[in-house]
């Protein structure tokens, strides 16, 4: 009885642990005038967390007719291919972005 106890908890730990992935990589993106901001993609594609001018936002996906695009109140990433633009208060502020090393 024991060991099927001590197996039942160990099958159940080792689920816990597969259903846990690894946290997404930040990708550093490098912007015309030599400026950056890096960039976490949620798994499922539907938000990004941005940090940029040492500040945090939280985009949410939104449609957009080509590439990608991520938002919030006061703030739009755009993806193209492999090319970023970020506008700020309605106003490009990052264009011309790739991932840095790529």
């Amino acid at each position: 009885m024991r060991l099927l106890a001590t197996i039942a908890a160990i099958c159940a730990l080792a689920a816990c642990a597969a259903l846990e992935a690894p946290p997404p990589a930040p990708i550093t993106y490098a912007c015309d005038e030599g400026r950056s901001f890096s960039v976490i993609f949620h798994p499922s594609g539907e938000s990004a967390i941005i940090e940029i001018n040492q500040m945090r936002f939280t985009l949410r996906h939104e449609p957009s007719g080509s590439g990608a695009k991520y938002a919030c109140d006061v703030l739009v990433f755009w993806t193209k291919g492999s090319e970023a633009v970020v506008e700020m208060e309605g106003k490009r502020a990052y264009t011309n972005c790739r991932p840095a090393g790529r």
